[in-house]
């Protein structure tokens, strides 16, 4: 049994009108739970999970902590992530090397302070040598 369409159910309510007249944006997001801030490139994630499963992990706490902030890098904890993660701080530094070391983050290391991370979203700088992308 189905019903007929009628224009009266593209008709938007008054209310919802009225509340973005007053600037009361309707989001729909009902829970106040944390969430990835994206655009994220895929590939960006496509080369950390080449890197391992813990690469993968700690790249997205990354990205995570990068969309809670409007600044280009941030501090971060190795046992802050690790537990976080449910995981080792050996695990989570394993993670940031390998990122590290295929150009996705930059990280400044202070003595007895968490490190500085800044995330490398420029597309160019990502390509290895001698790797091919085209598939």
């Amino acid at each position: 049994m189905s019903r007929d369409i009628e224009i009266e159910d593209f008709v938007i309510q008054r209310e919802v009108t009225e509340s973005l007249k007053k600037g009361k944006v309707r989001t729909r997001y009902h829970f106040n739970v944390p969430f990835l801030k994206g655009p994220i490139p895929l590939l960006w994630l496509v080369k950390a999970q080449r890197l391992g499963r813990s690469a993968l992990s700690v790249g997205l706490i990354l990205w995570y902590r990068d969309g809670m902030r409007e600044i280009k890098s941030f501090r971060v904890g190795k046992r802050d992530i690790a537990k976080l993660l449910g995981t080792t701080e050996r695990s989570v530094l394993r993670g940031i090397s390998k990122l590290e070391a295929a150009n996705l983050i930059f990280v400044s290391r202070e003595a007895g302070h968490k490190l500085i991370v800044t995330l490398n979203k420029s597309p160019a700088a990502w390509e290895t040598k001698g790797e091919n992308n085209e598939r």
